[in-house]
């Protein structure tokens, strides 16, 4: 109803000045009734606010405008825009249109739902194939893989080695790459919040990102769905995350150390629980693609 109501304010960035003694929100409200986005957005704010609503108002910019010649959208300053964004339990952060110059943007029709270990796997699964998941009896035996159907010494036998040896020499690359983008991507934050964007980069590399209305609460919380175990190291990291960012918080030595040690706690038991089994889905998948004209003879 608020957006609605300021909605039928006539959109201007003509605006005539408030008396120095008015606050400009009530003016605009009950005086002018006229003015540009971030008139707009500020009264919706201030408004929900006033009654316990949690409000933020968002800066950026529109689409732009689309070059077919070079098939691109041309983004300048006039297409800086100021909007509202409300807080929904189950929902997270949900965007408002208060300014009657831009179309009210799409809602949700059900809530974010917690993803879990489940919806990885069918994630995994749709991304590599229902071909990279074996079953059990498959893929271990005795603890590890089975054995090629072929006799030792055979073409297969011979190709799975190349390819094991290949496959390994891939992988080891590959951590050694992550692991160096995985740094880089982080060290320039805050001692305080560094813990947090690594969970949040190791957990997106195996498909489990936030969400863009997620808050770091709400994210690891659901991290905690899949992850139980990390549930005490993953809300340390998440508190020290929101408090440094959001409440300007300062943290001397001793807490910075408990942080670090609950954000290494909390990426051994990730990398563990979701790492581990994305590694072995994908080396499965490869393997069976290497060897399988070889199994078929």
């Amino acid at each position: 109803r608020v957006e609605e109501h300021l909605r039928t304010f006539t959109y201007s960035t003509r605006v005539p000045v408030p008396p120095s003694e008015r606050d400009w929100v009530d003016f605009l409200l009950f005086d002018s009734k006229q003015g540009y986005c971030d008139y707009y957005a500020t009264a919706m704010t201030v408004m929900l606010r006033s009654v316990g609503i949690p409000a933020r108002v968002a800066t950026g910019y529109v689409t732009g405008e689309f070059d077919p010649l070079n098939q691109s959208y041309l983004v300048t300053e006039q297409h800086a825009h100021t909007w509202t964004e409300v807080y929904f339990p189950g929902y997270g952060w949900i965007s408002f249109e208060p300014s009657a110059n831009r179309p009210v943007p799409p809602r949700l029709e059900s809530p974010l739902i917690a993803r879990t270990e489940d919806d990885i796997m069918e994630a995994l699964e749709s991304d590599l194939g229902a071909d990279a998941f074996l079953e059990e009896d498959e893929l271990l035996d005795d603890g590890g893989f089975v054995p090629l159907p072929a006799e030792q010494g055979g073409p297969a036998y011979s190709l799975g080695l190349v390819a094991l040896g290949v496959l390994f020499t891939v992988l080891v690359g590959a951590s050694l790459t992550a692991g160096l983008l995985w740094f880089v991507g982080t060290v320039r934050l805050p001692a305080f919040a560094r813990p947090y964007g690594q969970v949040v980069r190791l957990a997106t590399w195996c498909g489990f990102g936030p969400r863009s209305s997620q808050t770091p609460f709400e994210y690891t919380k659901d991290l905690v769905r899949v992850v139980p175990a990390a549930s005490e190291p993953l809300a340390a990291i998440a508190d020290a995350y929101v408090a440094g960012t959001y409440g300007g918080q300062q943290f001397d030595g001793g807490s910075l150390g408990r942080v670090r040690a609950a954000g290494a706690r909390a990426l051994r038991m990730l990398f563990r629980s979701l790492a581990t089994r994305r590694w072995r889905v994908w080396l499965t998948s490869r393997l069976r693609e290497l060897t399988g004209p070889e199994r078929e003879r």
